[in-house]
């Protein structure tokens, strides 16, 4: 199970940042993050160009889907519900920033995070991508051990997509039944009629 990417203040929290990640805009970077019940307001984060200097804010909104089982009945640390989206605009390219997710409703602050923008359109020095697709449920680990490797050294990472994996996925099939009309057992598909 991996750890949330904010590391809760209290051994029983009853909220938390589980989840954080970053996209690119034209002119900024959108932050998004995800927790398992809502905020106390909008989602808020703190930036600016000096890690001790957060002099701006950010504020966004927030999307939420039903899922099963709910969050309440889960791990707070493993479970997201209620999805945070704050878009910085008008930032410089090609520069470093510094943000920090404010806590609201028993989340924890952030650590002091950072994103470097995207290049201005026609620059022409050069730059390093990563280019990947299927992170692979055997060695995924290893692909991820592979970017945390490369990250420093790329100027961002392209997934082409199949990245949803969970570790023995396959252990909460049920057993085909003769009674079953189609049925998928995880390796083959059994269709009616032979």
């Amino acid at each position: 199970v991996e750890p949330p990417a904010v590391r809760p203040a209290s051994a029983n929290p009853s909220n938390n940042v589980n989840v954080i990640s970053l996209a690119y805009l034209r002119d900024g970077m959108n932050i998004h993050f995800q927790t398992p019940f809502g905020l106390n307001g909008p989602p808020v984060v703190r930036w600016g160009l000096d890690p001790w200097d957060l002099r701006f804010v950010g504020v966004g909104e927030t999307t939420t889907y039903d899922r099963t089982p709910s969050c309440s009945e889960v791990v707070v640390t493993q479970c997201s519900q209620f999805f945070h989206d704050v878009q910085l605009r008008g930032l410089r390219p090609d520069t470093a920033y510094f943000y920090q997710i404010l806590p609201s409703n028993g989340t924890t602050i952030s650590q002091i995070l950072s994103f470097t923008t995207a290049r201005a359109a026609g620059d022409e020095k050069s730059f390093a991508v990563a280019v990947l697709n299927d992170m692979g449920y055997t060695n995924a680990h290893g692909t991820f051990q592979q970017l945390t490797q490369a990250a420093d050294e790329v100027a961002f990472a392209w997934h082409g997509g199949d990245i949803s994996y969970a570790d023995d996925w396959y252990s909460g099939i049920l057993p085909c039944a003769s009674d079953w009309p189609v049925c998928y057992n995880g390796t083959s598909t059994s269709l009616p009629g032979g």
